[in-house]
């Protein structure tokens, strides 16, 4: 059986992640999140709505549930990429540094707390069943789209705020459309 999969990452933040641990949407980015919803509400039939644990994605989707009269489901599943565990404590501005090196790294010999997770995110939607929307992050839709193309890079793709990628899971496998 054939699920068809919306990634959509979440709409421009209010802060930056050296910045702030949880910001939500910018003004632009509640604008973002109002076009896209817009424009999945004409090309797809309600389904499940997802957003991460993570505000600016919960602020995405509520636009598109609101449209189509359902709650958010809160996902941890499809959380943005973890910080390793040496960084607990560190403050937000060192965490620049981190990402900047994250983004040319590859799966595979990364701190098992990130292995972990894309194993788990690779898991997670490579057993939904219906056709759902996700409301994610940049490196959440790197993975996904990496393990559809095979590719073990930490960046394939340049999703831009409110940009959705398809996906489908045929047999367990996540295939880029």
């Amino acid at each position: 059986m054939e699920t068809l999969i919306w990634l959509v990452r979440h709409g421009k933040s209010a802060r930056g992640f050296d910045q702030a641990e949880d910001p939500d949407l910018s003004e632009l980015g509640h604008t973002q999140a109002e076009a896209v919803a817009r424009q999945l509400n004409i090309h797809i039939q309600p389904c499940a709505v997802l957003a991460s644990r993570f505000l600016r994605a919960q602020s995405t989707a509520k636009p598109l549930a609101a449209l189509w009269e359902r709650s958010v489901i809160i996902s941890p599943e499809i959380d943005e990429i973890p910080a390793p565990t040496w960084m607990t404590g560190v403050n937000l501005p060192q965490r620049r540094p981190w990402l900047d090196v994250m983004l040319t790294e590859s799966y595979g010999a990364l701190d098992p707390t990130i292995e972990s997770w894309r194993s788990s995110l690779l898991g997670f939607v490579s057993r939904l069943s219906a056709p759902t929307v996700l409301f994610t992050h940049y490196l959440t839709i790197n993975a996904l789209v990496g393990a559809a193309m095979e590719d073990l890079r930490t960046v394939v793709i340049d999703p831009g705020y409110c940009e959705v990628v398809t996906l489908r899971v045929n047999e367990g496998r996540v295939e880029l459309l």
